[in-house]
């Protein structure tokens, strides 16, 4: 039992955990979106998705940088509120020790009834990634997990 254990903690550091987590917030007509990736994954992504060298913590480069993640957000995470696709504002990251954090709003959204998420965001670069997505509304929260074969889902807020 021990060597088990053992064994799983070794092999759990010798191999990565991919990850994203986004938050979602309906309040005053509008999804608040918050998502966070460690910053050394989203750089490998971003390098790979437009060929060129990307440094997040490069404060030299940040106008460029905020221009690449916004190019990429848009074209791999999408949301549907109530039958109706959203258009997101990407507002601009920000670093955090090791996790740069996205900010993203939907203005117009006066209800919220059903939420359908697409979140393909890595999944062309880490087999493995996985995205928690928590959707909150009036103190309620549902959350999914989207991963390569689930990269979308759906909440509902209706009471059954």
């Amino acid at each position: 039992m021990i060597m088990t254990l053992i064994l799983y903690v070794l092999i759990s550091a010798l191999h990565p955990f991919y990850a994203s987590v986004t938050d979602i917030v309906h309040k005053e007509n509008s999804l608040q979106i918050t998502q966070r990736f460690f910053i050394d994954d989203m750089e490998d992504t971003l390098g790979k998705t437009f060929n060129r060298s990307v440094s997040l913590s490069d404060t030299s480069t940040y106008t460029l940088n905020d221009s690449l993640l916004g190019t990429y957000i848009h074209s791999k995470f999408q949301l549907v509120a109530d039958g109706k696709k959203c258009e997101f504002t990407f507002l601009g990251h920000e670093l955090e020790e090791d996790a740069v954090w996205l900010y993203l709003e939907v203005k117009n959204v006066p209800t919220l009834s059903t939420l359908s998420i697409y979140n393909i965001a890595m999944f062309e670069i880490f087999s493995d990634q996985t995205n928690i997505v928590h959707v909150e509304q009036r103190g309620t929260i549902k959350s999914v997990r989207l991963f390569k074969g689930q990269s979308s889902d759906h909440v509902s807020f209706i009471e059954d």
